[in-house]
């Protein structure tokens, strides 16, 4: 049953949660077992650039001082934004903390001028992407598998 979480704070990245927030990616991550031999096999594609975080692009979400999520986004290209990255403790999900941080990710990007958002899909992720607005424009193939190419148009939202 999905909750609402009304306890979240949503609030830039620090610098020194880079490892922290790498390790919470590599836990989120290993509980798609579509995705775990092929991490366990290269720990090391798990990066979150400092740069990310320094230029603001890394949001983290906290729920009563602990940090249970985050959300990376990338300039992709001039007036689109792309979602890089969204990841969720494991024992959080479903409580709609990748909701919020998906709409916080949002308010970003049109801030920043952006006219549409792009994510490259985790194909178990496909649903969640849908429900908040995503529409499938097709698919690609990246490190491990194949990813399917999603778009929001932040105009219409």
């Amino acid at each position: 049953m999905k909750q609402d979480s009304p306890d979240i704070l949503i609030r830039p990245a620090l610098e020194a949660e880079q490892k922290p927030l790498e390790a919470l990616q590599l836990r989120s991550s290993l509980e798609n077992e579509g995705d775990r031999a092929f991490l366990m096999a290269n720990p090391d594609v798990i990066q979150l650039p400092l740069q990310q975080i320094r230029d603001g692009l890394v949001f983290v979400a906290e729920l009563n001082g602990t940090v249970v999520g985050f959300v990376a986004l990338k300039v992709y290209a001039p007036r689109k934004m792309e979602l890089e990255g969204l990841f969720i403790e494991p024992g959080h999900w479903r409580l709609g903390i990748g909701r919020r941080l998906v709409a916080h990710a949002i308010q970003v990007s049109r801030a920043q001028g952006a006219r549409t958002m792009i994510v490259f899909a985790n194909p178990h992720a496909d649903g969640f992407y849908r429900r908040v607005g995503f529409i499938k424009e097709g698919e690609i193939s990246v490190e491990s598998q194949t990813a399917i190419v999603m778009s929001l148009d932040l105009r219409r939202r």
